[in-house]
């Protein structure tokens, strides 16, 4: 899952305000004394946050399901000469030995999870964090899914490839389908399909609170203003409340 997707990551993401995000989320750590020391990245991609938060003096270890993803991150690391720790594992069943002073989970991540998996993934997170520890974390809103996502479709050419796109969202079980097409110029295709769940606020903060994390604020994840009716994506901030297994 996601390793043909991994080569058409970046270009897909090519207009995310990567800078931006990063001040978001450098502030937010700032603002909780959390100015270096363990952070985990936990779906880090291709790495364009992990590579900021490393830059700004953080200890950074990079978590994520795709292998593919992990190489990409691990040249543009190597190309820097930044070192940073890498995990190829499911975010439900993930495993720290040691404790981190943070956590972020950006880009929907979070998403496509099932129900399960997603309450196994904060669960997992939150025994990663020391006491006082704050976890930084965006997701897409139901109103993105039914109002955006839903049966939306599009084609994107990349560097030797051309990417076809193409979303179904289930009502009933609250659920986006994406299924990918890669074609590729030698003429062969790779395909990928997976989901995206739709969260509510209420359910996420509840999940949250089972598993020892206040969560202090929630804005817009694209603005980083006030969160609106119509807002695509929430942005969390949750503080770890005692260090004990969860």
């Amino acid at each position: 899952m996601y390793n043909d997707f991994a080569l058409v990551y970046d270009a897909l993401n090519g207009d995310a305000d990567y800078d931006k995000l990063f001040e978001s989320i450098h502030n937010k750590l700032v603002a909780h004394g959390i100015k270096d020391g363990a952070l985990l990245d936990a779906g880090c991609g291709t790495g364009e946050l992990t590579l900021r938060l490393a830059k700004a003096g953080y200890d950074m270890t990079g978590v994520d399901i795709s292998p593919e993803m992990l190489s990409i991150l691990d040249s543009k690391a190597r190309e820097e000469g930044i070192s940073i720790r890498l995990l190829n594992v499911d975010l439900a069943k993930l495993r720290l030995y040691g404790r981190v002073k943070g956590a972020v989970c950006t880009f929907d991540t979070l998403n496509h999870l099932t129900p399960a998996s997603f309450e196994n993934a904060v669960k997992r997170i939150s025994n990663a964090l020391e006491a006082g520890g704050v976890f930084v974390f965006d997701m897409n809103t139901p109103y993105k899914h039914t109002h955006v996502l839903a049966d939306y479709a599009f084609e994107i050419d990349g560097d030797g490839v051309k990417c076809i796109w193409e979303n179904a969202y289930n009502k009933k079980l609250a659920r986006t389908r994406l299924a990918i097409t890669l074609e590729y110029d030698d003429g062969t295709y790779a395909f990928e399909r997976f989901f995206e769940y739709a969260y509510t606020r209420r359910h996420i903060e509840n999940i949250c609170k089972k598993y020892s994390l206040t969560v202090e604020s929630v804005i817009d994840g694209e603005t980083f203003g006030e969160l609106r009716k119509n807002s695509r994506r929430y942005c969390f901030t949750a503080v770890k409340n005692e260090e004990i297994d969860v």
